[in-house]
């Protein structure tokens, strides 16, 4: 399982954001789904630098199959395997991102 203070800061936060998001009632159009693929993209494009660049990991989170410059920032999103990790980047943008938009769109 992970660690208590990274399910509390991630999935802490992605909870109340949901809720802040679902009980504000806040309109939503399908048509905002640009916005989520802009900064997956962003993110994507920043995790393949950090590969490249071998920016790595500072010593307090080390791990155990690569040199701490070549250390990825999660080990799901990991370049060193690009198939599965392309898989999951394209994966995530071309499928999350369209059902997580009919979802708000048909609940707000």
């Amino acid at each position: 399982p992970p660690p208590y203070i990274s399910a509390a800061m991630h999935g802490g936060d992605v909870i109340v954001i949901h809720l802040s998001f679902f009980l504000g009632r806040f309109p939503y159009a399908f048509n905002k789904c640009g916005y989520i693929l802009l900064w997956a993209g962003s993110y994507s494009i920043f995790t393949v630098l950090h590969f490249l660049l071998k920016i790595g990991t500072d010593d307090s989170a080390p791990c155990a199959e690569y040199p701490l410059n070549e250390c990825p920032v999660y080990a799901d999103i990991d370049w060193h395997h690009p198939k599965h990790t392309a898989l999951l980047a394209f994966g995530g943008a071309l499928v999350a991102t369209p059902l997580l938009g009919g979802l708000y769109t048909g609940l707000t």
